[in-house]
């Protein structure tokens, strides 16, 4: 009987509360229709609902990575390791701020 109401839902196109209020139906009952079904059709599917496969391109290249990483300030350009660590990176900052 829930799949007659859902299907006729479906077809008058107007709200689930809307329907339930015509119908004399529950909103509780109603909603746990919907996600029973759901529920349903992603088992009908074969798998979980939400999720896709995915396959990586194996024609992908790498560039070939930066070996340095160029710090600009106005007319000031600092050229810095691409290893740098972070504390090496703020120091520098903190010295092109000291320059202003």
């Amino acid at each position: 009987m829930h799949l007659q109401h859902l299907e006729a839902w479906k077809q008058q196109g107007i709200s689930g509360s809307e329907y339930c209020k015509t119908h004399g139906i529950k909103p509780t009952t109603f909603y746990s229709w919907i996600k029973i079904e759901k529920k349903l059709a992603s088992q009908d599917a074969g798998g979980l609902p939400g999720f896709v496969a995915i396959h990586p391109n194996t024609d992908f290249q790498p560039q070939m990575m930066q070996s340095e990483i160029v710090i600009r300030k106005g007319d000031i350009s600092i050229s810095v390791p691409a290893g740098a660590s972070q504390n090496q990176i703020v120091n520098i900052l903190s010295a092109l701020g000291a320059a202003e």
